[in-house]
């Protein structure tokens, strides 16, 4: 079986992207041929390197050009991928293998600006998205972008979301039960799954970890609120792990309220439950989500978590018991959640082992293989 992945990651790696590569690292094992499209964003990721040696076949259908190109050098490298798409298709070089099926990643709508893959898909070949998060509030598409993510779930045999309430946010801005609709768990990035001993230790601990874009994870959110007058008064400390397009943002932001001193970048950490060895407490102050990998391993580690009221966050936690939920993503409903974690400080650790106990009822230790199950023994009724 040839089966063809179409990621519309920006960046080397992010944690959408540890789903299909599951799929494929058990796809090749069993035989299978995998390809990818992925953009070329000038370096390869370690993970990815692996695939590879695993028998991945990468093609790049578009550049990336850094936030510090120029406009000639950006120009440029548009013309170019515009005259040889013209020419050939955005999808010529992963289409060229035959693939017998193709899986889309992206987000829940992202299909929408890569309307080229449905012009140029044969029509014997299976088509499956992975749709792993969609905005909670308003409906984001126009009349135009609309008709063609519709175009998609009715050609796809299966529309894979990794929470119900991204597939419920879907069907109320579609108007529409999406019956090839179906439920996946993402991997963890964890070989083991036990409890990590919490930390001791006077000053709390706390932990943001994801991509340091804001119009997506909301650090600053956080950051806002911690900068009120009773957090300046209270011994924390405030790490941030991962990197991305804001980190200066954040930087400058902790700055200005005069945090500096409270606040660590840690930037990419490989071992998350070394991470979580010095950690208390995870901040996720989301604006839209599917299912946060950070938020299932700070649970799988027996850490509580603070978050907003989007994506699967309630699926998987319930206030008290296993962290504290915002209502809204805005600073005065996340500082007004953190202010019950801290008064609920001398529970971070049962709260924790609740949280691992819930989160090892729920967590799939092989969605690759289960996804590639699912794909494999499918037909669109």
């Amino acid at each position: 079986m040839k089966i063809a992945v179409v990621s519309m990651i920006r960046s080397p790696w992010g944690g959408s992207e540890e789903l299909w590569a599951a799929l494929a690292t058990q796809a090749l094992k069993e035989g299978h041929q995998v390809f990818l499209s992925a953009y070329d964003c000038g370096e390869v990721h370690p993970k990815m390197q692996q695939l590879m040696e695993l028998g991945l076949k990468v093609t790049y259908r578009k550049k990336v050009t850094g936030a510090h190109a120029g406009p000639f050098r950006k120009l440029m490298v548009l013309g170019y991928y515009f005259i040889l798409h013209r020419l050939q298709g955005a999808f010529h070089k992963i289409l060229k293998h035959q693939p017998d099926i193709v899986l889309y990643n992206g987000t829940c709508y992202s299909i929408a600006n890569d309307k080229r893959l449905l012009q140029e898909l044969p029509e014997h070949t299976r088509l499956f998205i992975i749709a792993h998060y969609n905005p909670d509030f308003g409906n984001p598409l126009t009349g135009q972008e609309s008709r063609v993510v519709n175009e998609a779930y009715a050609r796809a045999e299966k529309v894979f979301f990794v929470s119900q309430r991204n597939l419920e946010t879907a069907r109320r801005h579609w108007c529409s039960d999406i019956p090839n609709a179906a439920l996946v768990r993402n991997p963890v990035n964890m070989k083991s799954t036990g409890l990590v001993t919490f930390p001791a230790g006077e000053v709390a601990q706390l932990a943001m970890v994801g991509n340091l874009l804001t119009v997506h994870k909301g650090q600053d959110i956080a950051i806002a609120a911690l900068a009120t007058e009773q957090w300046r008064q209270r011994l924390w400390h405030l790490n941030i792990y991962g990197s991305g397009a804001d980190e200066n943002y954040l930087r400058s932001l902790c700055a200005y309220y005069g945090l500096q001193d409270k606040v660590s970048f840690h930037g990419r950490v490989d071992d998350i439950r070394a991470l979580w060895a010095q950690n208390h407490l995870l901040l996720m102050p989301s604006l839209m989500e599917g299912m946060p990998l950070a938020v299932v391993e700070a649970m799988l580690c027996g850490r509580p978590c603070v978050v907003t009221d989007v994506g699967g966050h309630k699926e998987w936690i319930t206030e008290p018991k296993e962290g504290f939920i915002a209502e809204a993503p805005s600073v005065a409903s996340f500082a007004a959640a953190m202010e019950r974690a801290w008064t609920e400080q001398h529970r971070w650790q049962e709260m924790g082992m609740a949280a691992h106990q819930k989160a090892s009822s729920l967590y799939d230790p092989d969605p690759g293989g289960a996804l590639l199950k699912l794909i494999l023994e499918s037909r669109k009724q």
